[in-house]
């Protein structure tokens, strides 16, 4: 089976897992799959200064470069178009809320501008408004670390898996089983 050739050979879920080739021609692009360091909740990303009004926190611009390193560093894909992201955040702390911990993390793969037009994010995902679909969950607490997912949008059945305790687990997501194969093999 060549995973390559079936994902191009593949048909597209409204357009929408497609992006851009050469010369207008569209390429499917695989899942991407990363870890960067926790990024801070939405309560700790900026303070305000008299003055100054509303700037970065120190912790935050500190995050934002470990992550940008560590993305770097794994050589992760930008993809165009519109995506589905799956995040598994290794948080520790019973009382953290998971939802604090996304607009750090998707703030950082958008390309996002700020207002003199200088590109603040890595550019992963062209906008986060291009989200189509998100999913989050706690995962037990091992380095620290986000986990993210980003998958062209197509059906897709994901079922949670909780841990034994229930105090943390996973989304499993089915690949999806392409009919029209010619050696018989599935799509994994």
């Amino acid at each position: 089976m060549n995973l390559a050739r079936d994902i191009h050979r593949s048909a597209p879920v409204a357009g929408c897992c497609e992006q851009a080739g050469r010369e207008g021609t569209s390429v499917a692009f695989l899942p991407v799959a990363f870890t960067v360091p926790m990024p801070p909740s939405v309560n700790h990303m900026f303070k305000n200064l008299p003055g100054r009004g509303r700037v970065k926190t120190d912790s935050y611009i500190d995050w934002q470069m470990s992550a940008k390193t560590a993305i770097r560093r794994q050589a992760v894909p930008s993809v165009s178009g519109r995506v589905m992201v799956n995040l598994g955040f290794e948080l520790g702390v019973a009382g953290a809320d998971i939802d604090n911990r996304i607009k750090a993390l998707l703030d950082l793969l958008s390309v996002n501008a700020d207002s003199k037009g200088n590109a603040r994010g890595l550019g992963i995902i062209e906008d986060d408004s291009l989200v189509v679909s998100l999913t989050v969950c706690r995962l037990p607490p091992a380095n620290g670390l986000a986990h993210v997912q980003i998958h062209p949008p197509r059906p897709t059945t994901a079922v949670f898996h909780p841990a034994f305790d229930g105090a943390s687990g996973a989304w499993i997501f089915d690949a999806p089983i392409e009919e029209d194969m010619d050696d018989g093999d599935q799509l994994s």
